[in-house]
């Protein structure tokens, strides 16, 4: 009889306790600005990739971010460049992420896969197309330390301007295949070049690819005032893809068989690359005092076709490499060997 009518009483008592939690319990912790701090799980235990805690270069496998000596698990990441924060990633439901080396995430924003995330060389700035406040994109551009907003541009409904770079404070797009300028105090694009840049960093750009046969990459500086010189004065390497070190001094340029080319601009000599005959970079990014990053595979792993070039199934490795002093040897070393069938590992911008 007891156990009768106790019975509700008892569920009263559970029912009550439920809603006090319920009310008790913290919503997501929100910036004054709206960015929102997300949970990160923090992980330093040892992955399927083995990692040299001194590396410079931040990079991402198989659901875990490799921030210095940090690993932080994250899922789907597509996109990844470095800032003095950290690092900041686009994920396949199009979540913009700040996360620092203590694992603590905040999500910045929304864009999709059309848009591209960019950093300044420095760090300091973040930019992307950013989707999630209207029906059209708004040109975003965030602090790299905090992820605190600076500028905003709304663009048309019809607009696919394209972020490709940020030097000091104009942020370059690409719209209706040619380059624009955005001085961030401004409220309107300004034309640069009638033709696609691919990257912007100390004071160079690289232009293309270019109608030429075969295809190549132009290079040449950009003034203050977001003028690029006639083509005729460009200097032309061969392929179709290019990088800029950060302080502009030496360019790498990629061929869509994976093949690179690496030259110092000041003297146009080409310097060696740190890749062995038998090898082709599936991804590579270039950094400051000689430094180069790659995901390196063999070169019977190359692909023919567009969706076997985003995975793999051999193992690839991420490796690093130092040229000398006076530029004529280089030095590589293995992060990891990171093993398949997976999305390839992404290297920061």
């Amino acid at each position: 009889v007891w156990a009768v009518r106790l019975g509700p009483v008892v569920l009263a008592v559970a029912v009550l306790v439920a809603v006090l939690l319920a009310l008790t319990t913290p919503p997501p912790k929100m910036a004054n600005d709206g960015r929102t701090a997300l949970p990160a799980p923090l992980s330093r235990a040892p992955t399927s990739a083995t990692q040299d805690p001194e590396t410079w270069v931040t990079w991402y496998a198989a659901g875990r971010l490799h921030l210095g000596a940090t690993v932080v698990r994250v899922r789907a990441v597509t996109q990844l460049v470095g800032v003095s924060g950290g690092a900041v990633y686009a994920n396949a439901e199009g979540q913009v992420v700040l996360v620092r080396p203590t694992g603590e995430r905040t999500r910045l924003g929304l864009t999709n896969s059309s848009s591209t995330l960019v950093a300044s060389a420095d760090g300091a700035l973040v930019g992307w197309a950013d989707i999630g406040r209207s029906d059209a994109r708004v040109l975003t551009v965030v602090d790299g330390a905090d992820g605190r907003s600076r500028r905003t541009l709304a663009l048309s409904e019809d607009d696919d301007a394209r972020p490709v770079g940020l030097l000091g404070d104009r942020m370059y797009v690409v719209r209706f295949g040619r380059t624009y300028g955005w001085q961030l105090r401004d409220a309107e694009l300004r034309p640069v070049a009638e033709v696609p840049l691919l990257t912007v960093a100390g004071g160079q750009v690289a232009l293309g690819p270019l109608d030429t046969s075969p295809p190549s990459v132009g290079i040449t500086s950009i003034d203050p005032a977001d003028r690029v010189p006639e083509g005729s004065s460009w200097l032309r390497v061969p392929g179709e893809a290019a990088t800029l070190s950060p302080d502009g001094a030496i360019v790498l340029v990629r061929t869509t068989d994976g093949d690179v080319r690496l030259r110092d601009l000041a003297t146009g000599r080409d310097l060696p690359s740190g890749l062995a005959a038998s090898e082709v970079a599936r991804a590579v990014e270039v950094g400051s005092q000689g430094r180069v990053a790659y995901v390196v595979a063999r070169r019977a792993q190359r692909p023919e076709t567009d969706d076997e070039a985003s995975s793999f199934g051999s193992p690839v490795t991420v490796r690093t490499c130092t040229l000398s002093v006076d530029r004529t040897t280089m030095t590589c070393e293995s992060v990891a060997l990171v093993s398949g069938p997976s999305a390839l590992p992404l290297l920061a911008r």
